[in-house]
């Protein structure tokens, strides 16, 4: 399983990777151009997002990429935590979503991205008859 990250705060940066890469093989880019040249080269099974970047929210970026039928499960970071954030991010087709007060439960956060990688190949498995 091959995660990407895309956080543009280089601290939080940093350390969710190294949170990532003790379970997962990830990489790390910080900008939604970067992510879009990453995807376009390298077959991600989830995209790990932060809300803010810097010349694109992260549920824009999303939406834009779904508009390619491009069906990466994506799960957005955020210190956002109203429902309406969530619920933008959901309208934008985001699969999860975890507040940056929950980041310090790394626990949960391994286990909600468990979860969205299972339910990715079990839809991949259904739709391609597998």
């Amino acid at each position: 399983m091959r995660l990407l990250l895309i956080k543009d705060y280089q601290m939080l940066g940093r350390t969710t990777l190294g949170g990532m890469r003790a379970v997962y093989a990830a990489d790390w880019v910080e900008s939604a151009e970067d992510a879009q040249d990453a995807i376009s080269t390298t077959g991600y099974d989830l995209l790990v997002l932060d809300v803010k970047l810097p010349s694109l929210s992260g549920p824009e970026w999303i939406a834009r990429i779904r508009k390619t039928n491009n069906n990466i499960p994506c799960f957005l970071l955020t210190a956002r935590d109203a429902n309406y954030h969530k619920v933008e991010g959901r309208n934008a087709d985001a699969d999860d979503y975890l507040s940056s007060n929950l980041l310090q439960a790394t626990d949960k956060a391994t286990d909600m991205v468990q979860n969205l990688l299972t339910y990715s190949r079990l839809e991949n498995e259904k739709v391609n008859g597998s």
